[in-house]
Parts: C-alpha cells; sequence; structure tokens
C-alpha cells in the first residue's frame, strides 16, 4: 500500500490513490463502484475489498479510519489490518514501481479511447483536460490522449496487449487504438485522426 502511494505520487499524482480514497469517503468510492459495476459488467467491477470495508464501517478520514488512520490532530498512519482485507503477495512477486504505475494509468488510457469510440468525447483535448483537473491525471503528460501520442499509438497497444495477457480483459485494446495503430495515425498533429463531429 505504501509502495502504490508512493510510486503514484512520483509519478505526478497530486495525492496518492489511497489516500484520495479515504479522502473521498470509502462509503463514496463504494455507491460509485457499484454503480458503475452495475451499468458497465464488461469491464468494470465493484472490489471485495471496499465492501469489506464497508461492513467494517472504515469509510476514511470522516470516521478516521479507512486505509489509513487518522489521530484527533488529522495525522495519519496505514492501517495496519489492511493485509487482512487486501492480502499481500509475497515480497518475491510485488512488482516494480513501472509496473503499479502502468498497471494504474493503462486502463485510464483504454478508457479515454473508449469515450471516443462510444462518441461519450468529440475531442481529444477535452478528454486530456477532464482527466489532469477532474480527476488528477499527471499533468506533465498532458492527459491520456496526449500521453498516448507521446508513447506512440502502436506502442500503447504493444504495452496493452501484454497487460492482458497478464492481467485481464481490462487492458484490451479498443478497436480504435489498433485501426490507429496500423495506419500510423494520433490523437493531435499532422496524422490526428479525424473524429466525429469534428472536422
Amino acid at each position: 500500500a505504501e509502495e502504490i502511494e508512493k510510486t503514484m505520487q512520483s509519478f505526478g499524482m497530486p495525492m496518492g490513490p489511497l489516500t484520495l480514497l479515504d479522502e473521498v469517503g470509502v462509503d463514496v468510492s463504494h455507491h460509485v463502484a457499484s454503480d458503475l459495476a452495475s451499468k458497465f459488467r464488461d469491464r468494470m467491477h465493484c472490489p471485495e475489498g471496499l465492501s469489506k470495508m464497508m461492513a467494517d464501517e472504515l469509510l476514511g478520514k470522516k470516521n478516521g479510519k479507512g486505509f489509513f488512520d487518522y489521530d484527533e490532530e488529522g495525522n495519519k498512519s496505514l492501517w495496519p489490518g489492511l493485509g487482512k482485507i487486501w492480502p499481500q503477495k509475497p515480497q518475491s512477486e510485488q512488482p516494480t514501481a513501472k509496473e503499479v504505475q502502468t498497471r494504474m494509468l493503462y486502463p485510464q488510457l483504454v478508457d479515454a479511447v473508449k469515450c471516443i469510440e462510444e462518441g461519450v468525447l468529440f475531442d481529444p483535448v477535452d478528454g486530456d483536460l477532464g482527466a489532469i483537473l477532474g480527476v488528477g491525471f499527471p499533468p506533465y503528460t498532458g492527459g491520456p490522449f496526449c500521453m498516448m501520442d507521446a508513447i506512440g499509438i502502436a506502442n500503447v497497444v504493444t504495452e496493452l496487449d501484454r497487460l492482458t495477457a497478464a492481467y485481464g480483459e481490462q487492458f484490451k485494446a479498443p478497436q480504435l487504438l489498433r485501426d490507429m495503430a496500423k495506419k500510423g495515425q494520433t490523437f493531435y498533429g499532422k496524422t490526428r485522426i479525424t473524429l466525429p463531429g469534428k472536422k
């Protein structure tokens, strides 16, 4: 848990993801995850650990206990019972910092592309701004679409294929991204893809 926090902050997130869950509230996070899972069963689920935390009234900062314990001054320390709800693999099986970053960021890239595919977004700049200002995507990347252009669309697809084989369908590259890779297209610049409603 500490490594996830440190690794994602070092990558440019304003706060660690577990801190964010505690700040928002585990109950709110559980409600949102459950709602999304009911609407997008093919690609989202509510983690069992969140349900266990709810049952144990570990609601986050609002009641002083969540992923972290909080004292009266608001100082926090990692909750010592976390391993009972979220079992930890042996040290020999722990992922590298880069793999943690990849596993946390690449599903966001997949969903960004799906927003274009499904007509939720008509312009990548809206997705980039929304991701940075709305959900704390690392600002220096320019947002998910800028990040994919910088990495190279074909490289993103290759990495998603590796992640899918290793961890599951949540990393599956959208068809739009595969088509872009074959055609040498990007989201911005001279080789940018022509999107519906955009000339």
